[in-house]
């Protein structure tokens, strides 16, 4: 029997995951409403960001957090250091795409294949389904975590263990079907 969690994600989804032994499933329930009309999102990122705020003026008083002369590791020698928080992009999966992508660029797994399915027709695609196996970890504990989205739809997932992973999107918009259609994920 799995173990199962469920959580609300930094984008306002439900998230309910079923752990196994090499693997797990999670169906992510994409909010409705954009963030820009859903006060409710925005009220608790807002008293999320307040928190935060009060954390880091602890930080910079015992001179704890990175400062523009002291956030370079080698002294600014190399040129897109500041840059280095933005995530690689490892791959589009879609409908219009040819078949699964492999990406071997990880700072954890060696190899990691993401692959699309839709529960729908050619008239709706209904939910989509993204299969993540992940292979080959360079240590015991490390994790991998990548950003699945496009203009209408965003989720991040963290993964720890190899194994093959599902995320299944539930709830989607007609403008996300839209543009998973056109662009993929």
């Amino acid at each position: 029997m799995p173990r199962r969690e469920v959580t609300k994600s930094h984008f306002g989804a439900m998230e309910v995951t079923d752990w196994y032994r090499s693997g797990m499933d999670k169906t992510v329930y994409v909010p409705q409403k954009d963030f820009v009309k859903d006060y409710e999102r925005q009220a608790a990122a807002l008293e999320k960001h307040s928190t935060q705020i009060k954390v880091n003026q602890e930080k910079i008083k015992d001179d704890r957090i990175y400062k523009c002369d002291a956030r370079f590791v080698d002294g600014g020698e190399d040129p897109q250091e500041a840059g280095y928080f933005f995530p690689t992009k490892a791959g589009t999966v879609g409908p219009s795409t040819d078949g699964p992508v492999t990406f071997t660029n990880g700072l954890c797994f060696e190899q990691v294949t993401f692959s699309y399915g839709h529960t729908g027709d050619a008239n709706d695609i209904g939910d989509v389904v993204i299969t993540v196996d992940v292979e080959k970890p360079k240590t015991l504990f490390c994790k991998d975590w990548f950003l699945f989205g496009n203009a209408e739809v965003q989720h991040v997932e963290t993964f720890f263990f190899r194994g093959k992973h599902q995320i299944t999107l539930k709830n989607l918009s007609p403008d996300a079907k839209v543009d998973i259609l056109t662009n993929g994920i």
